[in-house]
């Protein structure tokens, strides 16, 4: 019967020091981990903070149509006609872009877009996001329904 009462004694004292152990790991955790989780909580609001403040800002720098080179023959009556000649919106600005002298990279400065975009856009390769569509009416004087619909018509 000895035998017996020291296994009991001894599972009591396992089971005591077992949950001690997880109790000291708690405490560390409590005391390291969750302070670093709402550090990095903290964090991820200030980036998305800033990057709202960031877009916010990069908006209204949107180009002005004061900012395209000076043709004396190219006028909204051109652009338009530009425009309807145009099945998307990648063709019209390729045509925009080639009647007002610009390379990509000049129209991409004048956007404030990265070249890629533009060529992206010229050959209708993905969506183009709605501040991208924003510029692009600022930039032609085009208003923003005509062109979100010539963007519809791109690959995914």
């Amino acid at each position: 019967m000895k035998y017996r009462n020291d296994t009991k004694e001894n599972a009591g004292e396992l089971t005591y020091l077992a949950r001690e152990a997880c109790r000291l790991k708690l405490e560390l955790i409590a005391k390291e981990v969750l302070p670093l989780m709402n550090s990095y909580k903290e964090l991820r609001n200030l980036e998305a903070e800033l990057n709202n403040l960031y877009y916010r800002e990069y908006d209204k720098k949107s180009p002005s149509r004061s900012e395209l080179p000076p043709t004396q023959d190219l006028d909204l009556d051109l652009v338009r006609k530009l425009y309807k000649s145009s099945r998307t919106l990648g063709e019209f600005l390729k045509s925009y872009r080639e009647k007002t002298g610009l390379c990509q990279t000049e129209f991409a400065k004048i956007l404030r877009v990265a070249d890629n975009t533009i060529h992206n856009l010229e050959n209708n390769i993905g969506v183009p996001r709605e501040r991208t569509l924003r510029k692009i009416r600022t930039a032609t004087g085009l208003d923003y329904d005509t062109i979100q619909a010539k963007a519809a018509n791109v690959k995914e």
